[in-house]
């Protein structure tokens, strides 16, 4: 009768455990639910920074390929003709001007005299800072910056200028003369 008794009490103990055990588990899921936000299966949110340095492109871009100062006489100033530059780049440009071009040479000059005459109009929407609104060049230095911080917004980024020649007064080379330009922004 005894061994009888021994199976049963031990299922019965085995059952308890069983139990207990599926309580303990419950009580487990709960506490991880409420301490840990619900999560059962771990954190999967993560966040991080990501750093970028990002670089201007400066560039410009001029509305005229060819200006036309007309006939002039050696040793007189020309007409003018008008031009505008543009900021088409990302950043904040200055803007500077210079003859490819020893100017005498090209005139058969030896006064010295020969110049460009760079001039800011500053009759357009640009925003830029006019440093120097007038400057004569006689040689292929730069005008250096005629015009500093033009922005690159749509609305504000065009500077206009104008350019006039002297050919030296003993000029020996007459006839039809083409000067190259190069305009720096920076």
């Amino acid at each position: 009768m005894f061994q009888e008794l021994i199976p049963k009490m031990a299922r019965k103990n085995n059952n308890n455990d069983l139990r207990l055990a599926a309580i303990s588990s419950i009580v487990a899921l709960l506490v991880v639910m409420v301490f840990f936000g619900g999560t059962i299966t771990g954190n999967a949110t993560t966040a991080f920074n990501a750093t970028v340095s990002v670089n201007a492109v400066l560039s410009c871009a001029v509305n005229e390929s060819t200006l036309d100062l007309g006939s002039v006489n050696a040793g007189s100033l020309s007409s003018h003709d008008s031009f505008a530059v543009e900021n088409d780049g990302s950043g904040n440009i200055d803007i500077s001007f210079a003859s490819d071009e020893d100017l005498d040479t090209a005139f058969s000059s030896s006064t010295g005299a020969t110049s460009l005459t760079f001039t800011h109009n500053g009759t357009l929407s640009g925003n830029g800072t006019s440093a120097i609104p007038s400057i004569l060049v006689t040689s292929t230095g730069s005008t250096g910056d005629m015009v500093t911080g033009l922005s690159s917004i749509d609305s504000t980024d065009d500077e206009d200028f104008s350019l006039q020649i002297t050919p030296g007064s003993d000029s020996a080379n007459v006839g039809a003369h083409t000067i190259n330009v190069t305009v720096t922004c920076a």
